[in-house]
């Protein structure tokens, strides 16, 4: 994987989408809500860093937008 894959998304990555796309989450957040598994598993992990496609973090934003409406 290339550091600048727009593909994979960190954590914080992954914070900011959610936080751009309406829903208010910080790095902390999305860690704490990894380890409790209210999120999606981690579709790569390199050195003990998580990355996410950015497909599943549109879904999980989608599913997430739709349960608030």
């Amino acid at each position: 994987m290339k550091e600048n894959d727009s593909n994979y998304l960190n954590q914080s990555q992954f914070a900011n989408f959610l936080t751009e796309n309406g829903l208010k989450y910080d790095g902390a957040e999305v860690k704490n809500y990894y380890d409790r598994g209210l999120i999606p598993t981690a579709d790569l992990i390199v050195s003990g860093t998580k990355y996410w496609l950015k497909s599943t973090v549109q879904q999980y934003c989608q599913q997430k937008q739709r349960r608030l409406n």
